[in-house]
């Protein structure tokens, strides 16, 4: 979004890898004909309620146990109505932001860039618009899963739920840990 104004990131052409997570074992995923009703009630709230058109799959993942997904989704509906949901959300974005600053290469996507791209005036107020929603919602998404991973690792009470919904009978993955 930054880069519609002016350009961003710097050209001090030093590239640091990231270092990528590895998973042994892919998680277990919750598909829509095997979940059960109170699960799927859950995926339609949560899709008018982030106007979102799909289930993401950490969501899917933590369908794997219901009870603490039942749960978790009765508190975040609570803090959704919250001022401090909507602050943090802002601070999320506004954080990307100033990291978007500190690229490593400098980018440049403004009016000018656009319209020698041959994209025309209507396409670019898209282009802007677009890139604004995807801020929102990705910042939305890192918030819903992080206070996702608070309640997993919070819990106290895990022989509440210690095993995943019986989906695979060869899976048996146990209960969210920190390293999951």
């Amino acid at each position: 979004m930054q880069a519609f104004e002016g350009a961003i990131g710097q050209e001090d052409g030093r590239l640091d890898l990231g270092v990528h997570a590895e998973f042994p074992v892919a998680p277990q995923l919750v598909k829509d004909e095997e979940a059960p009703a109170t699960i799927l009630h859950i995926w339609d709230e949560r899709r008018r309620t982030f106007d979102m058109g799909f289930v993401s799959d950490e969501h899917r993942a933590l369908a794997a146990w219901p009870g603490v997904y039942e749960e978790y989704w009765r508190a975040l509906k609570e803090l959704l109505r919250s001022p401090l949901y909507t602050d943090c959300q802002f601070r999320i974005g506004e954080s990307a932001g100033s990291l978007a600053r500190e690229l490593p290469v400098r980018l440049e996507t403004g009016v000018v860039e656009l319209f020698e791209a041959g994209i025309n005036a209507h396409e670019a107020s898209s282009l802007s618009r677009l890139h604004e929603s995807l801020v929102n919602a990705l910042s939305g998404l890192v918030l819903d899963i992080t206070f996702a991973r608070i309640a997993c690792e919070g819990r106290t009470c895990p022989e509440q739920h210690p095993e995943p919904t019986d989906l695979a009978p060869d899976q048996n993955i146990g209960a969210p840990t920190r390293a999951a």
